[in-house]
């Protein structure tokens, strides 16, 4: 028997094809499967590989294998995250508690009072940087660097320069930095004004949780009480280091790691993830709204800067309205709404100039999927299941300590 061209050509296919040509159809006529997955290599084959014959699959399965495979990939970051930062709240405060154990043990037995306002003699605010803060950050740190090590992106790929929109180029002219500077401003202020949307939102759910009595957890950022080095390097994080980092985990490795399944996937998924990273529902629809902006400007500059820059401006500008916010009930009210109204205004300008360049970019979808299909299929592959549990138990477990008064 003469070899056979076509199985040389193709290793992959059976060397006598007329014997294949079974009634059951497997390897019929020009093997219309075995097409379909040399024309897709990433088409999953079926569970008993070759020899079982090929699993021929939509290209909407096709699609969905892959999706749930890049989340499988990119999600551990953020269970390394969780680990990371409870192992070092662990440690830290067992560390804390070693070095003041003589100290426990005199306030334990009666013979010592310690000051108000302090952890067995250490200021509150110390303790609170120590145990509450820097945990964060070292989970943070860790998902960064499994993000970095598992889609080795260049950190100056995510720096470079923001590009400017079409109305604000001008080809005799270059762009300087004042010009550039200007801009970033100006669409970091629109940003807060996503946050005032999202604020309103939020009252509208406080109030329904309010009416049935559900006892939500409340997270505070007052550091009333703490001496001004505590207040800085607190703020610090809040305003500054903070918003870096999260900016680089969410609209930096994970919306450049997911574009390939589509803009709009992207952008809505981390905005998704962003939610259940702040783990309350009171942070539920401020980081929706503006991780859907965010994730817009990104995708329209090219760069993480402008996303940071809005970040830390809205963080900041928050920080600070805490801060001056009247004791007045009316005079609250008046401040909130003269502050929505200036940021959504800012936010309605953006939208008129620069409405037409951002707009289509949540339309971008994948050519075989739908949004919501796409979502699905993220949302039940087992990092974002664990997630969901982590998310929920935790929304579960600090309204019951709220309900019990701690």
């Amino acid at each position: 028997m003469e070899p056979n061209p076509g199985w040389q050509q193709n290793p992959q296919r059976p060397p006598d094809e007329q014997q294949h040509r079974q009634q059951s159809g497997e390897w019929s006529g020009v093997h219309s499967d075995q097409r379909a997955y040399n024309q897709n290599p990433n088409t999953p084959p079926s569970p008993g590989g070759f020899g079982g014959g090929w699993q021929v699959f939509t290209p909407a399965q096709a699609a969905k294998y892959q999706l749930k495979k890049g989340i499988r990939r990119l999600l551990p970051a953020m269970l390394i995250f969780f680990v990371a930062e409870y192992a070092a709240l662990y440690g830290i405060t067992f560390l804390i508690d070693a070095i003041l154990a003589q100290r426990i043990a005199l306030s334990m037995t009666g013979a010592f009072e310690f000051p108000q306002g302090t952890y067995y003699g250490m200021r509150y605010g110390l303790y609170n940087l120590l145990t509450g803060y820097l945990p964060v950050v070292i989970g943070e740190l860790a998902a960064i660097l499994y993000l970095a090590g598992i889609t080795r992106i260049p950190f100056k790929k995510l720096f470079c320069k923001a590009q400017l929109p079409l109305a604000q180029r001008q080809p005799d002219k270059p762009v300087t930095a004042v010009r550039r500077g200007g801009w970033i401003l100006f669409a970091a202020l629109a940003g807060i004004g996503f946050s005032m949307i999202g604020q309103l939102l939020a009252m509208i759910e406080l109030n329904f949780l309010y009416t049935i009595n559900f006892p939500f957890y409340t997270p505070s950022f007052s550091t009333d009480g703490y001496n001004i080095l505590d207040t800085v390097l607190i703020n610090l994080y809040v305003c500054i280091l903070g918003p870096v980092l999260e900016e680089i985990i969410f609209r930096g490795f994970l919306l450049r790691g997911l574009q390939r399944f589509g803009v709009s996937f992207a952008a809505v998924f981390t905005a998704i993830l962003f939610t259940m990273y702040h783990m309350n529902l009171v942070q539920l629809f401020v980081p929706l709204v503006m991780g859907l902006f965010l994730a817009q400007l990104t995708i329209r500059t090219g760069s993480l800067i402008p996303a940071i820059c809005c970040h830390i401006l809205n963080n900041s500008f928050a920080t600070l309205a805490d801060a001056i916010m009247p004791a007045s009930d009316i005079w609250s009210w008046v401040f909130l709404i003269v502050e929505c109204a200036v940021f959504i205004g800012i936010l309605g300008i953006f939208r008129v100039f620069y409405g037409k360049e951002f707009s289509p970019i949540l339309k971008w979808r994948h050519p075989v999927l739908s949004l919501p299909a796409q979502v699905g299929a993220a949302m039940t592959t087992w990092p974002v299941v664990i997630m969901i549990v982590i998310y929920v138990g935790t929304i579960l477990a600090s309204s019951l300590m709220t309900m019990m008064g701690y």
